[in-house]
């Protein structure tokens, strides 16, 4: 039930007349107050529980009656009413901290008063008998100078400076060990917060951690890493985190400076000598599972998408330098250039002894496959057949062939910039790879400006990802422009979707507008490279033979104006190319052929 507060004249006229009907008022009023305080004293009623009896106290310091009177109608704790007395002790302290506050400025007559009722509560008896109040709660809470005065302590001032010291010694402990704001209650719930999937509102979810920080004195910039890692561990809930990173309004440079961070220590692990682990894992001078990790490029490349960090402040960060690039682009090029001067050199007589050399290496790396093709039909024409079609096959993919080609070169030289197979080492192609990954063209085309040259593609993983993204962007363009019968092709299924790009984040594109904005400028970054894939590039030539077969009045429905002139380009920086580091393939050649005869001889 609500409680009616008493005025300060009630309180006071109370304590006057306490013999002649005082007490019975009093009485019931604080069995009311611990009926209310039972809530909890945030409650509304418990406020007014407390301001109830802060009127109380104040009337009876002002007020002639003696302190042990009225604290005699106060219960004490026993086994049964405990539950219901200690919150009624607890807001007691706290009027009692109150008072002393008052007692200490102006109005300090009342002094000796506030000291007499305090050792009423300690020694006096309630109304079943024994102390109101425990000593050690009021020494907790009670100033060290009041405890002295109520003889609460032997000596305040000893009392004092034994404080100060415990504290002063808890402090250097927890400053030595780094123990502030280390309390694993609040990150754990933290975590949890933002781990749980029923979570969909980002504002709702800011609210929470911002509750989190306040009751439990979370670190900031501890805060912001635990919600990194979540983006880094749950890239599908990506826009709920980022929303909350937003809300948050931290520091871009601040967030960029985490990141960073990450990335050192990985690099520091990569740096470190030869371990016993590192010698097991075959990788001299890293040790086991200290390269960053794929999800960390990830996490950074959408926090760049959603502007939460610029690739200025993220890409000084990473390694290597970009002098280390250009030095490496040198010695690449003087590589090519040195293997050119040779190839010319060569002579068939040495080209055969080349492939002659490759095929007894293989057959030594491979004596079982040998021995099962030799034993399959006899050793007649289908051995020959097999062993030819799995060279096509290998030729196709464009994994090996019979004699060096300047694609085997550019393998090679892809080998030599630290990034094929093993981007771990370039941190700053790996963040290339991913921010195609996520479809971040504005800012990828950024990091394109600071790699020197062709060198970015030449990394395996870069590549391979622009190669896996493309299949998936142009498949419903070439799933109904595809000059082939529906039962040779192949739909890309969810699963693919999800293991090639990782984050469905990226557009896919349906009409040629679309693919004259996305697809033209990634495939011409990609450059020579679109060798890697012959399937990538048959798609790729037939959907520019399906545009060019229409007439210039047909075309305009595709709404892409000057896409000839785009596919020109397109020929110039990537077809040809590839079809030169490729292989003998004639249905590439064709298809290709096809586009180019579409064209006028002169412009």
């Amino acid at each position: 039930m609500p409680l009616d507060l008493p005025t300060t004249a009630e309180a006071l006229r109370w304590c006057k007349e306490f013999d002649s009907g005082g007490s019975e008022a009093i009485s019931a009023l604080i069995k009311t107050v611990t009926l209310q305080l039972q809530n909890g004293s945030h409650t509304a009623s418990g406020i007014d529980a407390t301001a109830s009896l802060i009127r109380l106290m104040e009337a009876v310091l002002t007020s002639g009656i003696a302190p042990a009177k009225v604290c005699s109608l106060l219960p004490t704790i026993s086994a049964e009413s405990a539950t219901s007395v200690i919150p009624l002790h607890d807001a007691l302290c706290d009027v009692l901290c109150v008072l002393d506050g008052y007692t200490q400025g102006g109005d300090s007559s009342h002094r000796p008063r506030l000291v007499a009722l305090i050792r009423a509560l300690v020694s006096g008896t309630g109304n079943v008998g024994g102390p109101i109040i425990d000593g050690d709660l009021l020494q907790e809470r009670l100033d060290v100078d009041l405890q002295g005065e109520a003889g609460l302590v032997r000596n305040a001032k000893a009392a004092n400076t034994k404080m100060i010291r415990v504290k002063t010694r808890l402090f250097y402990k927890q400053n030595k060990f780094n123990l502030h704001r280390e309390e694993s209650e609040g990150y754990a719930k933290l975590l949890t917060e933002l781990l749980n999937r029923q979570h969909t509102a980002s504002d709702k979810l800011f609210e929470v951690l911002k509750a989190l920080i306040g009751c439990f004195s979370l670190d900031p910039n501890r805060v912001l890493d635990c919600i990194l890692e979540a983006i880094e561990n749950q890239p599908d809930r990506h826009e709920l985190l980022i929303g909350v990173l937003q809300a948050f309004g931290m520091d871009s440079g601040n967030v960029a400076q985490v990141v960073g961070f990450k990335f050192s220590c990985y690099q520091q692990l990569q740096n470190q000598p030869t371990s016993e682990s590192g010698a097991a894992s075959g990788i001299p001078g890293v040790v086991n599972g200290t390269e960053a990790p794929e999800s960390l490029f990830k996490a950074c490349a959408l926090l760049i998408k959603h502007e939460i960090i610029t690739v200025d402040q993220i890409y000084s960060l990473l390694s290597p330098s970009n002098e280390t690039l250009v030095e490496q682009y040198r010695e690449e090029l003087a590589t090519a250039r040195q293997w050119a001067k040779k190839a010319i050199s060569l002579t068939t007589e040495q080209i055969a002894d080349a492939e002659r050399a490759e095929t007894a290496a293989a057959g030594l790396a491979n004596p079982s496959q040998e021995e099962a093709n030799a034993s399959t039909g006899g050793g007649g024409g289908s051995s020959a057949a097999g062993s030819a079609g799995a060279s096509g096959g290998d030729k196709v993919e464009g994994q090996a062939t019979a004699v060096t080609t300047p694609a085997g070169a550019t393998d090679e030289a892809a080998a030599g910039t630290g990034g094929a197979g093993g981007s771990g080492c370039c941190q700053k192609l790996a963040l290339l790879a991913a921010l195609v990954q996520v479809g971040a063209w504005k800012h990828l085309s950024q990091v394109l400006d600071y790699i020197p040259g062709p060198l970015a593609m030449l990394n395996e993983r870069v590549h391979s990802t622009v190669i896996q993204t493309l299949h998936y962007i142009i498949d419903p363009l070439y799933s109904r422009n595809s000059t082939l019968p529906s039962t040779y092709r192949k739909k890309i299924s969810s699963k693919q979707k999800l293991s090639s790009v990782g984050v469905e984040c990226v557009q896919q594109v349906g009409t040629f507008k679309e693919f004259q904005k996305d697809v033209v400028p990634l495939v011409c970054t990609l450059g020579p490279m679109l060798h890697k894939d012959p399937v990538l590039l048959g798609k790729i030539v037939r959907l520019c033979k399906v545009y060019t077969s229409k007439k210039p009045n047909e075309r305009a429905e595709f709404e892409a104006p000057e896409l000839e002139l785009d596919i020109l380009t397109l020929l110039e920086e990537a077809l040809l190319p590839s079809l030169q580091l490729l292989p003998a393939n004639c249905a590439v050649s064709e298809e290709l052929w096809c586009v180019i005869k579409s064209y006028a001889y002169q412009q």
